[in-house]
């Protein structure tokens, strides 16, 4: 290990199974077999990659902070004193896990406190300051971002905790230049206070039997993506209704939109060809098995599954959103399509379901450029990152 020992706490909301949520661990074992002291905490609960942090040696801690929405109502002129005092106890009961969150932190006497995902980075920017954590980041891998706009006590006590937040944070890390730009604009951070590190993957070997084979036919297709709207399962059932012969896709994830997308899916006559699987820890293993992958989402910052697709050499076709362009060029390491565009996704299903040289083609393009997101590079980034502002830091910059 080069440098010294770091102190690193990871902190994001929930274990549950996410793009963010795997990046996060997959980091912790990446610094953590470099040398590195590595804590996560999950402020608002475990989950399934709980397996994978014991089967990996990564200490954990999960917390039950679930902020409810008495924070967020109620107007300074209509609301009664009595109704203020009930509100601001519960809102001091939502607060207690938090505040235990931030306890552990001081007690980890961590270098660093990287947050991922709004609501951790929100509240830890500022509790890891308090308690003395020298580098704070935040962590955005998003091109959205919600700040309350109601005249409620709470919406206003938000706004200015946010504001607090960002002053306290020392880097907002982006995944991609389309959220660093995102955050730069939306947000209004400074240029100078962001940076970027691109997610990592793993890298099958080239002879592993599970490389995936694209020109095989007939040809089955892979997305995974969980079940929520802005991912746009619904417009991959409309551009699968209007083809003659669909290849079968298989849908690798869950979440809120099952039952409808499946009741959708059952109106089209799509049963047979779109496959419901769930979630599953190990979905990038899955890439091995399809030939070409799919993903048609509204918005992104940097998909895994894009990056998981490319490194087992499949083709993706994907909307040219967020950062999935800084991965794929057209035509190159597969096919962009527009967003909200069921009809072009069609058009490059069809295509790319109906040439076998050209899903080899792409595929061999997509493993290549994949090379250049190994985790080596992704964990040695953030070493780099985390050592360059703590010896800023001891330097007596700005904290």
């Amino acid at each position: 290990m080069a440098g010294p020992r770091l102190r690193i706490a990871l902190v994001i909301g929930t274990l549950q199974i996410g793009g963010a949520e795997v990046q996060l661990c997959r980091l912790a074992v990446e610094l953590s077999a470099r040398g590195h002291w590595v804590h996560i905490f999950a402020q608002s609960g475990g989950g399934p990659l709980q397996q994978f942090l014991e089967q990996s040696g990564i200490p954990y801690s999960t917390y039950a902070f679930h902020p409810g929405a008495r924070l967020y109502t109620g107007t300074l002129r209509r609301i009664r004193p009595i109704d203020l005092t009930i509100k601001a106890a519960g809102a001091a009961r939502d607060l207690v896990p938090m505040l235990k969150v931030w306890w552990d932190l001081g007690r980890s006497r961590a270098d660093v406190c990287h947050a991922v995902l709004p609501q951790a980075y929100f509240w830890n920017m500022i509790g890891s300051r308090l308690v003395g954590i020298p580098i704070r980041i935040a962590g955005r891998r998003a091109l959205t971002f919600a700040e309350p706009k109601a005249a409620s006590i709470g919406a206003q006590v938000h706004r200015a905790l946010g504001q607090l937040s960002r002053r306290w944070t020392t880097i907002t890390l982006a995944n991609s230049a389309a959220v660093a730009k995102s955050a730069h604009e939306v947000e209004a951070i400074p240029i100078e206070k962001i940076r970027v590190i691109p997610n990592g993957v793993d890298l099958p070997r080239l002879i592993d039997t599970s490389m995936a084979s694209p020109d095989r036919t007939p040809p089955v297709g892979l997305m995974v993506a969980n079940l929520i709207e802005y991912k746009g399962h619904s417009d991959l059932i409309q551009a699968l209704s209007g083809m003659i012969d669909p290849p079968t896709i298989r849908l690798v994830g869950d979440g809120p939109e099952r039952a409808t997308l499946e009741a959708m899916a059952r109106r089209a006559g799509l049963e047979s060809k779109l496959l419901f699987e769930g979630s599953t820890p190990q979905a990038s293993r899955l890439f091995g098995e399809v030939q070409f992958a799919v993903l048609a989402s509204h918005q992104e910052g940097m998909p895994n599954a894009v990056l998981e697709a490319m490194a087992y050499g499949l083709p993706t076709v994907a909307t040219s959103v967020g950062g999935i362009p800084e991965l794929i060029e057209h035509e190159v390491q597969g096919l962009l399509v527009p967003p909200h565009d069921p009809l072009a996704l069609r058009s490059a299903i069809v295509r790319i379901a109906g040439d076998a040289r050209l899903r080899a083609r792409l595929g061999r393009a997509a493993r290549l450029r994949a090379l250049d997101f190994g985790w080596d590079r992704c964990a040695q980034g953030h070493l780099d990152l985390y050592a360059e502002l703590l010896a800023r830091s001891r330097r007596g910059g700005k904290r």
